[in-house]
């Protein structure tokens, strides 16, 4: 029996190279975390910094033909649409020391991070930041079609 998700709901992701996980730990296990949502896996370092939650949501049927599309403009530019229409809040998140809040622009009939934001977030760990969110992304459940 075919089945649509029957709410869309945010969710948090947490990068695993965030240096406030401890790496080293026994216990480290970014595999695991990302199968089963556990926060054991990823061990804090203690005393260590508040890690950056990624406040996600799904793709709707729609959202994911558009970076189809927009993916003709090279096979990684798939990766950075999903991550730019997906990403709805990222927290803590610093500039020069500043708080800073993401912000959302439309583009056609989708709405995505803004160009600045989406640089902030591919320049960490020379785009792996931006790969494991859109391994995230795009391994949901789609969302509503709207």
């Amino acid at each position: 029996m075919f089945q649509k998700p029957s709410s869309v709901q945010t969710y948090t992701h947490y990068y695993s190279g965030d240096p406030a996980f401890d790496k080293d730990h026994e216990d480290y296990a970014p595999d695991k975390f990302e199968e089963t949502g556990d926060l054991k896996f990823l061990p804090r370092k203690p005393g260590g910094p508040e890690p950056t939650a990624f406040t996600l949501k799904p793709l709707s049927q729609k959202e994911r033909f558009w970076i189809q599309v927009k993916s003709e403009e090279g096979s990684l530019m798939l990766l950075y649409w999903a991550v730019a229409l997906a990403v709805q809040d990222v927290k803590p998140l610093l500039i020069d020391g500043e708080p800073h809040r993401v912000s959302r622009i439309k583009e056609g009939s989708v709405s995505r991070l803004c160009d600045f934001d989406m640089e902030i977030l591919v320049s960490v760990d020379e785009g792996g930041l931006v790969g494991e969110l859109a391994k995230r992304v795009l391994t949901e459940a789609t969302g509503n079609p709207s």
